[in-house]
């Protein structure tokens, strides 16, 4: 590495939320430095890590200027680390790296082009996704965004009235991962993150705030950003109780922005889908039909799934139905059936360990 002049006013900042990263944040930070676009800040945030994720960042800032350092003394969460990246940021734009992964070295100079380009104000683009972590050379090119936006560039009554609300929705759709955007930084004037921390939830929470924000959108094909996924093992009921904070903040923000109620349909529609999608996510992870049972009927009942089942009266399909019916093993049963096959599930294990 190499030290690198910054002007007053750089063109990018690039704000890494970090906790116990470890493991991957020195190929993270390096594919950072090396960008093709030089006028950048690097902005890693430490969320309070336990490890050695502080000094690596402390490294790299001693031998390039354009990195500055933020400590949190203590782990609040991603919102949190982002928030404090955001208010330190003085770049034209911003763009978000998880610790975790990392990007090609034209990445933020394509997304920023693409900006000028189009005189918008956020760009979205694909990515990479590297599946397993025993086969780092595994890996597949997603394009979240609807495939007709591909190219193109919206402006805010097209996106408002075609496009936002379908950030509500789990599944095929515009994807909600803020690390696929380049945002200008004056859509963060005046923002905060829900005072509620909301675990797996911040980037939807974020782009349902933002993105109304912009007068033009542009959303391109090119992406060099790598996502690290696998062996995160979130299927457990905890994991469930945050999609009812998740449920109950998107709710509030669709109240404050006073977004109609089709947005509201969408968020009940998603808590219901991804209250099955994670038990299947618990089978897939190896929890017994004991566990999953559990998690069924310490969650079944909450407030949140109740008045998403009220939102959801004309859906009579059959997850919804069963969950309307509250029993418990009749839910295990339906999502043992259509959980992936257990030879996979036994690879896929195998490999994110």
């Amino acid at each position: 590495m190499t030290n690198a002049s910054l002007s007053s006013t750089p063109l990018v900042s690039v704000i890494i939320p970090c906790y116990n990263a470890e493991r991957y944040l020195r190929k993270c930070l390096k594919s950072i430095v090396r960008q093709s676009l030089r006028d950048i800040e690097i902005l890693p945030v430490n969320d309070g890590s336990t490890d050695s994720t502080l000094a690596i960042m402390r490294q790299f800032a001693a031998s390039d200027s354009r990195v500055r350092v933020i400590d949190m003394p203590h782990n609040r969460g991603t919102q949190w680390a982002r928030y404090e990246g955001i208010k330190a940021a003085t770049g034209q734009f911003i763009s978000f790296v998880d610790g975790d992964d990392f990007i090609t070295p034209d990445h933020v100079e394509t997304l920023y082009r693409a900006a000028l380009a189009a005189d918008a104000d956020v760009v979205r683009s694909g990515y990479y996704w590297k599946v397993w972590k025993r086969l780092p050379w595994h890996k597949t090119y997603v394009h979240m965004g609807m495939p007709e936006l591909i190219g193109k560039t919206i402006d805010h009554d097209e996106f408002m009235a075609h496009h936002h609300v379908r950030l509500m929705i789990f599944g095929p759709g515009l994807s909600n991962e803020v690390w696929a955007y380049l945002y200008r930084r004056s859509l963060f004037d005046g923002y905060a993150p829900p005072a509620v921390t909301c675990p797996n939830g911040e980037d939807r929470l974020l782009n349902l705030v933002i993105l109304p924000q912009a007068r033009r959108l542009s959303f391109i094909q090119e992406g060099g950003y790598y996502y690290r996924s696998g062996g995160a093992a979130t299927g457990n009921s905890k994991a469930i109780a945050r999609l009812g904070l998740l449920y109950t903040e998107s709710l509030k923000i669709i109240d404050e922005m006073q977004l109609p109620a089709v947005y509201v349909n969408h968020a009940a529609s998603t808590l219901l889908r991804m209250f099955h999608w994670t038990l299947q996510e618990a089978i897939v992870l190896g929890g017994s039909r004991e566990d999953v049972v559990r998690m069924i009927e310490e969650n079944l009942h909450s407030s949140e799934v109740r008045h998403a089942l009220e939102v959801q009266a004309a859906d009579h399909s059959e997850p919804t139905e069963l969950l309307r019916a509250g029993d418990a093993e009749a839910i295990a049963d339906y999502n043992y059936r259509n959980v992936v096959p257990p030879l996979h599930r036994f690879f896929f294990r195998l490999l994110n360990k």
